[in-house]
């Protein structure tokens, strides 16, 4: 006979085990979530070529999810094998090629010979877009194979947009004398008509730090490529213009409606976003904390295929649940989510699953759930959904949440869906099922069904307000 202590330890084994097959973990537990936060902060002391492009892996890792990213790619040219670019990130119809380069410089060397070895290393990494450039204009990209081992065929996307990105590293020049420091001023450039941003390592992991999703960097290089293309901003210190740029953006935006000359940053801005905004900054932190939900679900939803549920082979537009088309359009979609609209689905989730235990309790009726309008597109929405009922299984919960879906996509009349399903917060069990729909087609028989489902479950919209520090606008001199 087992003892009470062996009992309560095989008994916190199996809570663990049960709580590492899911994504997100207790949703209510904000400390948990503060943590995993802090573990994907990386380092950027470099050791080597191989280490500086481990660390950018592990950056592109964090601020978008391994099935969207792609390391040291090859193809064949002839009978050779070559490399594609250090890293590619694919989301949506945008791909994100990264040169990544580092030189070791000797403060021995004159002025001039530094400079010049530096702009060297930042010109062989540009000139290096050369490949990726070819093999997307003449359709030669083969299928490639992303971290998580599936591969994926990147030349089939319509209308594929270039940006690339070249991370260059200087290690321990920041131990030079004064005079012969330096840093990179107004780094980027056009090479065969595509944009190339040139970031230093240190400056880059602060900027992903900052704009910590795919889409929130992407806006911030649109962005950085008008003021720099236009010659609207005179010499550019990446983070000054970063700190500008996350505290003035609603200016930025007034004057790009009209002309502009030009726009003077006085120098000193990040150091006073940093130290004077303090409280603001960790206010935001804070805030974020729920949004961090959603990137534990995108870190972790590979789980999910292979797993199967019944689906209906005559909605073409839905790819069907647990294959690894429907995990990568969820990837997609999910990484497609600014920081902000993350926190608003993130307390929707952190909702849902303390208030299933509440209906439980008091109404007998033991689901809840959420329907979230995408904060940058109206016609997109997520669904959250939980359960609390030893009796309704996986495949009825599943069922349930593809209900609900398609019950949001015509209430709303959106183009695409997405829903999660997870266990309520008091569950010792975690697990998360998903599903995704675009464009989908009903006949008049489902239509009726699912219409009438959503009168009755359906109740009135309410409007979300969200600012990044949760108050008054921050403004720093400018």
């Amino acid at each position: 006979m087992m003892s009470k202590k062996n009992l309560k330890r095989q008994l916190r084994k199996a809570k663990k085990m049960t709580q590492q097959r899911s994504s997100v973990g207790n949703p209510e537990d904000l400390e948990s979530l503060k943590r995993w936060r802090e573990r994907h902060f990386v380092s950027t002391s470099i050791n080597d070529g191989d280490h500086l492009e481990e660390i950018v892996q592990k950056i592109c890792e964090r601020i978008g999810v391994p099935d969207l990213v792609f390391r040291t790619p090859k193809f064949m040219d002839g009978p050779n094998q070559k490399e594609v670019a250090d890293i590619l990130v694919l989301l949506g119809t945008t791909l994100i090629a990264f040169q990544i380069k580092h030189k070791t410089l000797s403060p021995e060397k004159d002025e001039a010979t530094i400079l010049g070895r530096a702009g060297g290393l930042v010109d062989k990494a540009i000139g290096q877009f050369e490949t990726i450039i070819r093999l997307l204009k003449n359709r030669l990209l083969p299928p490639l194979t992303n971290l998580r081992g599936n591969q994926i065929d990147i030349a089939s996307t319509p209308n594929l947009n270039l940006v690339c990105i070249s991370v260059v590293a200087f290690p321990g020049v920041e131990n030079f004398p004064e005079e012969k420091k330096f840093e990179l001023q107004n780094g980027f450039r056009l090479f065969r008509d595509y944009p190339v941003h040139i970031f230093d390592i240190n400056d880059f992991d602060k900027v992903s730090i900052e704009l910590d999703t795919l889409p929130d960097l992407l806006s911030y290089l649109d962005r950085r490529r008008d003021m720099l293309e236009g010659q609207m901003i005179g010499d550019l210190n990446e983070l000054d213009f970063l700190a500008f740029y996350k505290t003035k953006l609603p200016e930025i935006e007034e004057e790009f409606a009209g002309p502009i000359d030009g726009i003077a940053l006085e120098p000193g801005i990040w150091d006073y976003y940093v130290s004077h905004l303090a409280p603001a900054i960790i206010r935001r932190n804070e805030l974020n904390l729920t949004s961090y939900i959603v990137d534990k679900i995108l870190q972790g939803s590979h789980r999910s295929i292979g797993y199967e549920i019944n689906h209906d082979p005559e909605l073409l537009a839905v790819a069907p649940p647990g294959s690894v088309e429907a995990h990568f359009q969820l990837s997609t979609d999910l990484a497609s989510l600014k920081r902000l609209a993350r926190r608003a689905i993130g307390e929707a989730v952190r909702d849902c699953a303390l208030r299933a235990d509440v209906n439980l309790k008091t109404r007998r009726f033991p689901i809840a759930f959420r329907v979230i309008k995408h904060l940058d597109d109206s016609e997109i929405a997520v669904v959250i959904l939980t359960v609390v009922d030893a009796e309704v299984s996986r495949q009825q919960r599943a069922a349930l949440l593809r209900n609900a879906c398609f019950a949001a996509y015509r209430r709303l009349e959106l183009k695409a869906v997405i829903g999660i399903a997870i266990e309520s917060a008091s569950s010792l069990q975690r697990s998360e099922d998903f599903f995704v729909a675009r464009d989908v087609v009903f006949d008049e028989a489902s239509a009726k069904a699912i219409d009438e489902f959503a009168n009755r479950t359906f109740g009135p919209l309410k409007g979300l307000k969200s600012s990044e520090y949760g108050g008054d606008d921050i403004t720093p001199k400018t």
